[in-house]
């Protein structure tokens, strides 16, 4: 088979860069939205080398859910420059989420990922179903991160970001 040029744009599952609606609450995508706030709170960056293949850097996980931002075709790089983290609560093994504050065009709001049990609390509300879901996935091996948002006072259960996380030869 021929060789053929690197692709501007990634294949599915790869980061690559893309556009931005104008703000985050007026994106209408559900997934892409969630994608995109999982990805906010994230310490993990992704970004195109000199040689041109895209490296991550950070938390493998973080690095998956940010990678999938990306490949969204959404403009992650215009959303980090017009989005600033005003305040960071690390993962931890005892809570069991991390939150992150963002600024933006003159309001704050929050972005929440962990443990199903946990961001559903702090978001309120029941997701029975979300939470059938989560934890069937989990029993199969799959990684899955719960998201939530706080916009305006308001918190809301956004979904689950689920990865693939095989087991290791010396598990």
């Amino acid at each position: 088979e021929a060789a053929t040029e690197p692709a501007d744009e990634p294949p599915v599952g790869d980061a690559g860069p893309g556009q931005l609606r104008t703000t985050i609450h007026e994106y209408r995508d559900p997934a892409g939205e969630l994608l995109l706030t999982a990805a906010l709170c994230s310490d993990a960056r992704v970004q195109r080398g000199p040689d041109g293949d895209w490296r991550s850097f950070g938390d493998p996980s973080e690095a998956a859910i940010v990678s999938a931002a990306i490949g969204l075709g959404e403009r992650w790089g215009q959303l980090e420059m017009e989005t600033t983290r005003v305040a960071t609560e690390p993962f931890s093994s005892e809570k069991r989420m991390m939150t992150t504050t963002h600024a933006r065009e003159g309001s704050t709001f929050i972005a929440a990922k962990g443990a199903f049990e946990q961001i559903a609390r702090w978001a309120g509300g029941e997701h029975e179903r979300l939470r059938a879901e989560v934890h069937a996935l989990g029993d199969l091996g799959y990684r899955v991160f719960a998201v939530a948002r706080e916009a305006d006072g308001h918190r809301e259960m956004l979904g689950a970001v689920v990865l693939e996380d095989p087991i290791r030869a010396d598990a």
